[in-house]
């Protein structure tokens, strides 16, 4: 697990007016807080309807109101919150849960847990309660946030890009993936991605699609870290 840390003004250090303006402590608690909410909400369309998940609806957008999160969403974000239940289109709902693996980095990079393998994904229930979901601004990951050294970011950020580029390679080319030594060891990988044992160049399509999606996620969430853009939904994974 990553434990180190940057302690230099977590609440609310200026963005470096040079190079990237990558988001401070506070604003990375707040779209970790935002993803989860977002994830949840597309995890509750695939149940059946009930009052009980419609007043979820609606205690979700209050909570990140009440703990100033709300300021953070962006407008298709918010047409999903607050979308009356079972109205959801099958593709805003599979969007709106794979933000779960954007909030998993945000809480691994906050020092809040640990990041699953780039096959494995993450465990949303977990992760909410990692990040505080629906708790107090002061039991959440708000109070006094502070982010992993920045060197850390760029290593995993570096490592999921080689990842996503070799995912897209054989998607497009399908041909086999081969990690050369500079890979990013501590991510469990060695000369090839394997999934159960079994090399991803010959695990099944949807098994690879899934892996994709995960690393695609997670390379976004890294590249907003680093300041790629300002606006989440805008930032790309350019492999």
């Amino acid at each position: 697990m990553l434990t180190e840390l940057e302690v230099n003004d977590p609440m609310g250090e200026k963005e470096d007016q040079e190079g990237p303006s990558r988001p401070v402590p506070s604003r990375v608690a707040m779209r970790a807080l935002v993803l989860v909410a977002v994830s949840c909400r597309g995890a509750i369309e695939q149940e059946p309807a009930g009052a009980d998940h419609q007043e979820l609806c609606l205690e979700i957008c209050e909570w990140l109101e009440e703990v100033g999160a709300w300021q953070e969403t962006e407008s298709q974000e918010r047409e999903v919150l607050e979308s009356r239940l079972g109205t959801l289109s099958r593709r805003d709902r599979v969007d709106a849960t794979w933000c779960s693996e954007g909030a998993a980095v945000l809480a691994w990079a906050l020092g809040v847990g640990g990041l699953p393998s780039c096959h494995i994904p993450c465990d949303p229930i977990s992760t909410a309660s990692r990040v505080g979901f629906l708790a107090d601004s002061d039991e959440t990951v708000l109070e006094a946030p502070v982010l992993l050294l920045e060197s850390r970011l760029q290593d995993c950020a570096k490592h999921y890009m080689e990842v996503h580029g070799r995912l897209r390679d054989l998607r497009i080319k399908r041909e086999s993936i081969a990690f050369g030594s500079d890979a990013h060891t501590k991510m469990s990988f060695d000369d090839s991605l394997c999934v159960g044992g079994q090399r991803i160049d010959l695990s099944s399509i949807a098994k690879r699609d899934s892996v994709n999606s995960i690393v695609m996620e997670r390379h976004r969430a890294l590249n907003w870290l680093l300041g790629d853009e300002s606006i989440y939904s805008e930032v790309t994974t350019d492999t």
